[in-house]
């Protein structure tokens, strides 16, 4: 019997949908790479800071090379296109794709609104972090605006929000609460005179989806990314 082994090219496709880079966690890669512009990872660094397998890690990077923001060093990726990868994040509009729960606290001011939510989240135990332009306010160090939105790790109950006042489907929405596919937000939520916020780069693509956004104030919020 003779047997002839040649090593080919397997042309069958994949099973399987090709990596998305700003997919909620695979973003994570994008994430860290923006915050870390002068630093050479391996894949392997990059699978652990973002919490992601190096197989998906891998195929994350991958796409990232073709389309030109990262490059191979050695062993290692790096960005060479921050502000390309910056604009990227962005216009993926990671905002716009979750749901939404609007409701509305009757208070005298912004201010109490974001008081109020705070002392329900501490109250029910429940992981929170601001986001669109209450945590852009906040990073910017201006007051809190009419609309204060928040990442939480779970809706409160009716029973605790009857108690704040807070009311879903009633009146004027000023409150939004949305449940987030990733919990980087959270992961990566830094304090801001007492209010917990989202990363400014999520933020600042959480904004892309509001329309009602100044765009001098999120001019001055990339410059912080």
């Amino acid at each position: 019997m003779f047997v002839h082994v040649e090593g080919r090219i397997d042309e069958t496709p994949r099973a399987g949908r090709p990596a998305d880079p700003f997919a909620p966690r695979a973003r994570r890669i994008a994430a860290t790479l923006i915050e870390h512009p002068d630093r050479t990872f391996t894949q392997r660094e990059l699978a652990h800071a973002s919490s992601l397998d190096e197989g998906r890690t891998s195929r994350v990077v991958r796409d990232l090379e073709t389309n030109g923001y990262v490059e191979r060093v050695d062993r290692g990726v790096r960005l060479i296109r921050r502000e390309r990868l910056i604009d990227a994040y962005r216009d993926s509009l990671p905002f716009a794709k979750e749901a939404v729960l609007r409701g509305s606290v009757v208070a005298r001011s912004s201010e109490a609104v974001v008081r109020t939510m705070r002392e329900l989240f501490v109250d029910e135990g429940i992981g929170y972090a601001a986001t669109g332009l209450l945590a852009a306010h906040a990073h910017l160090g201006r007051p809190a605006p009419k609309r204060a939105t928040f990442y939480v790790e779970r809706i409160p109950g009716s029973g605790a929000a009857t108690l704040a006042g807070l009311a879903f489907g009633e009146g004027r929405p000023n409150v939004e609460l949305v449940v987030p596919r990733d919990t980087r937000v959270f992961e990566a939520a830094r304090d801001l005179r007492g209010l917990r916020c989202a990363p400014s780069l999520d933020v600042y693509a959480d904004l892309a989806s509001f329309a009602d956004a100044d765009q001098r104030l999120v001019a001055e919020l990339r410059a912080l990314i």
